[in-house]
C-alpha cells in the first residue's frame, strides 16, 4: 500500500470569464462605454513598435462574442472620445493629421450597435492642434471639444447632429493674443447646456469656465484663480457642477447652475501628482482619489523611486468630509479609474508599481460606501506592464475590468477582459486531521511488516 501525503485544494480567482486580444501591434486602450444589453466597447489607437505611425480600433465583447474593426490613413491618427446614443448606436471622434499647413482634421464616426459603418464626416478648422473630448446631449446631438491655433491655442467647440449635419461651431480665447487656452473637460446638463473646463497662462485669471446653450450662443465665461481649478467637471442629479484640479495643493469646488461658487475646499496641500478621478455616486456623494507625495526621493528594492500614497475621499453634496481613506504600499499605486455599483461600492482602477520603476501590474480595489475595503484583484502577465483602463460593475461583487498589458509578447501591448464575481465561493473539503491519517498509515504499515515477519518464521519452523 503506497504512503500518501492527504494535501489542501488550490484556491479558485472568481473569476467567470476572460479573453484577450491582439492586434499585433501596440494597442493602447483610452476608453470603455457600456450599451444597454451589457456589451463592452473599448476603443484606442494600434501602434507599430516605433510609436511612427498608428491606427485607431474599436473593439466589441461580452461573454459570448468579440469582434473588432480598424481603420486609419497612412497619417497619425488620434483618437479623441465615444459615445453611445439612445439606441446603442456609437460615435467616435478622432482627429487626423491632414494637410500639415492647416492642421488636423477632426472627424466624427457614427457605428451602428454591431460596429457596421453608418457614415463618417469631418471638419477642418484653422490650425487646429488637438481634439480632447466628446459629449452627447438628450437629443442625441454631439459636440467635439479641442485646440486650434497653436502655439497661442484657442479653445473650440463644434456640434454635430444625429445625422453628421453641422450645425455650429464656435471658438473661445481670452482676447489677449498672448494668452494660450487649453480645455480640459466638458460635460452637458439635462437643459443642454454645454460646461468647458478651460486653464490658461493669463496671471489672477488661470480657469475659466464656459457656458453654453444647445444654439451656440455664450452665455458666460467666468475667469477663477488658481485656487479653483477646473481639469474635472461633474455634475449631480440637481445639475449643480463639481470641479476638482491641483497645482501644489487640491481644490474641490461647487457650483450651481449659473457658475456661482457655493463652496470651494483645499483637501490635500502640497499634492505633487494631482487627482487622477473624480465621481459623483446617485446619493450625490462626492469622491476624488488620487496620489498625494510622500518621499521625492526614496530608496525601495535597490531602486532610486518617487514615493506616493494614495488616497480616497468621500464628500456629501454640502462639502463635508465624510471619511478619507490613505491606501500605503510599499509599492506606488497609480488611479485611473473610480467607479459604482447599484449599491454605492466603489471600485479603484490602475496599476501597481513593481520592483523596478516602470514594472506595473494591473490593480482594482474596491470599498463600501462607508469606506471599509471589500476586495482587491491585481497581476500582470509574463513580460509584466499592466494597467486597469476599465470597470463596470453591473451588480455588487460582480464586476469586469479592462486591462492594457502585454500578455504575449514583451513589445506588444494587448487587450484584456476580465469578468469577477466575488460571490463565488472557493469551496475546499474540510482538511482532514494529517497526523491521524500519518499514525494509521504508519501503523497499518507497521502492522503488515510484523504479520510477514511471523509469517516467516512460522514457514521455517515448519520446515
Amino acid at each position: 500500500m503506497p504512503f500518501t501525503i492527504i494535501g489542501s485544494c488550490p484556491p479558485m480567482l472568481p473569476i467567470v470569464w476572460a479573453k484577450t486580444w491582439d492586434g499585433q501591434y501596440q494597442e493602447i486602450m483610452h476608453d470603455m462605454v457600456v450599451d444597454s444589453s451589457k456589451d463592452l466597447f473599448i476603443a484606442g489607437e494600434i501602434w507599430d513598435h516605433n510609436y511612427s505611425s498608428n491606427d485607431l480600433f474599436v473593439l466589441k465583447i461580452n461573454e459570448s462574442f468579440s469582434y473588432n474593426i480598424t481603420w486609419g490613413t497612412h497619417l497619425r491618427e488620434e483618437f479623441c472620445g465615444m459615445v453611445l446614443d439612445t439606441d446603442d448606436n456609437l460615435f467616435v471622434a478622432t482627429a487626423s493629421t491632414g494637410n500639415l499647413s492647416r492642421g488636423k482634421d477632426i472627424f466624427l464616426w457614427k457605428y451602428s450597435n454591431n460596429l457596421t459603418l453608418e457614415w463618417f464626416t469631418n471638419w477642418s478648422g484653422t490650425g487646429i492642434d488637438s481634439c480632447i473630448s466628446v459629449a452627447i446631449d438628450s437629443q442625441d446631438n454631439i459636440y467635439i471639444t479641442g485646440m486650434m491655433n497653436f502655439p497661442k491655442q484657442d479653445v473650440f467647440l463644434v456640434k454635430f447632429n444625429n445625422s453628421g449635419i453641422l450645425k455650429w461651431n464656435r471658438t473661445w480665447n481670452t482676447g489677449f493674443h498672448n494668452i494660450s487656452e487649453e480645455v480640459l473637460s466638458v460635460v452637458i446638463d439635462y437643459q443642454d447646456q454645454i460646461f468647458l473646463g478651460v486653464k490658461t497662462n493669463f496671471t489672477g485669471a488661470e480657469w475659466f469656465l464656459l457656458k453654453y446653450d444647445s444654439y451656440g450662443n455664450l452665455l458666460s465665461d467666468t475667469s477663477y484663480t488658481n485656487q479653483t481649478p477646473l481639469e474635472q467637471l461633474v455634475l449631480d442629479s440637481s445639475n449643480n457642477l463639481y470641479a476638482v484640479g491641483s497645482l501644489n495643493d487640491m481644490f474641490l469646488t461647487k457650483f450651481d447652475n449659473s457658475g456661482n461658487i457655493e463652496w470651494n475646499l483645499t483637501c490635500i496641500q502640497e499634492i505633487l501628482h494631482g487627482t487622477e478621478s473624480m465621481a459623483i455616486d446617485r446619493n450625490d456623494s462626492v469622491y476624488i482619489a488620487g496620489n498625494e507625495l510622500i518621499n521625492a526621493s526614496t530608496i525601495l528594492y535597490g531602486y532610486n523611486m518617487t514615493d506616493y500614497d494614495t488616497y480616497l475621499m468621500k464628500f456629501n453634496n454640502a462639502g463635508v468630509l465624510q471619511w478619507n481613506k490613505t491606501i500605503s504600499y510599499s509599492n506606488n499605486l497609480y488611479l485611473e479609474i473610480l467607479a459604482f455599483d447599484p449599491l454605492g461600492n466603489i471600485y479603484l482602477g490602475g496599476s501597481l508599481e513593481m520592483i523596478a520603476p516602470g514594472s506595473l501590474s494591473y490593480a482594482i480595489r474596491i470599498y463600501d460606501h462607508l469606506g471599509n475595503r471589500n476586495g482587491s484583484h491585481g497581476g500582470g502577465c509574463i513580460y509584466g506592464d499592466g494597467t486597469c483602463k476599465g470597470i463596470y460593475a453591473e451588480s455588487p461583487n460582480n464586476y469586469i475590468a479592462a486591462i492594457n498589458s502585454p500578455c504575449d509578447n514583451e513589445e506588444n501591448y494587448d487587450i484584456g477582459v476580465v469578468k469577477y464575481n466575488e460571490s463565488i465561493i472557493n469551496y475546499c473539503p474540510p482538511r482532514p486531521n494529517l497526523e491521524f491519517y500519518f499514525s494509521l498509515q504508519i501503523g497499518l504499515n507497521t502492522f503488515y511488516l510484523i504479520l510477514g515477519i511471523l509469517f516467516i518464521i512460522y514457514r521455517k519452523r515448519k520446515r
